[in-house]
């Protein structure tokens, strides 16, 4: 009832919230496809599992992020027992965690497990699959969502580092001879 009445309450807040799940997973998603193509044995299977959860939040949280705004309009065009109720009885629909949990669940774990492929390719230190594990869940258990948000943005913008780092080689996949990969490599330092 708190999220519904909070959400309802300030629509700048609950329209930002939303809409920061949705276009920040959206955004990670791409990351998480290139990340997959830069391992190719050690840790593969990791990688394709990071594929496939990244395809399924981006193809079952868009659903998840409509509800949200669902539940404000019924509670603005009714009252907020109308949207409460409305809540629970979607709970109790079969199948509705067929979609809620594969959402929940792929937005979470998409970023970690293409941590932990990059990790077993010997890609990037051990260290940061714990990190990685933190910063996504902190937007679902940190005390305000500016606060959870603002880890997951500065693990984002630690992603981004890591990944320039990745040598010019594993991202063209033996496309580009080694003297060239270490010329692109020395001219970025």
């Amino acid at each position: 009832m708190r999220h519904i009445a909070g959400h309802a309450a300030d629509l700048t807040r609950s329209g930002l919230h939303t809409n920061l799940i949705h276009y920040g997973f959206a955004l990670v998603a791409p990351v998480v496809y290139a990340m997959v193509g830069l391992v190719r044995a050690r840790g593969g299977w990791l990688a394709n599992l990071a594929g496939l959860l990244a395809v399924i939040g981006l193809s079952t949280l868009p659903g998840l992020v409509l509800l949200d705004f669902f539940s404000v309009a019924v509670a603005l065009s009714s009252d907020l027992d109308a949207a409460v109720a409305m809540e629970q009885q979607m709970d109790q629909l079969p199948f509705f965690i067929a979609i809620v949990a594969p959402a929940f669940i792929s937005s979470v774990l998409a970023l970690p497990v293409a941590i932990a492929a990059l990790w077993r390719a010997g890609l990037v230190p051990g260290y940061l699959v714990a990190i990685a594990i933190l910063a996504a869940l902190a937007p679902n258990v940190s005390p305000g969502w500016v606060i959870g948000f603002g880890i997951n943005a500065l693990w984002m913008l630690a992603v981004a580092v890591i990944l320039a780092r990745v040598p010019l080689a594993r991202w063209y996949g033996g496309s580009v001879s080694t003297a060239a990969a270490e010329e692109r490599e020395g001219a970025q330092v």
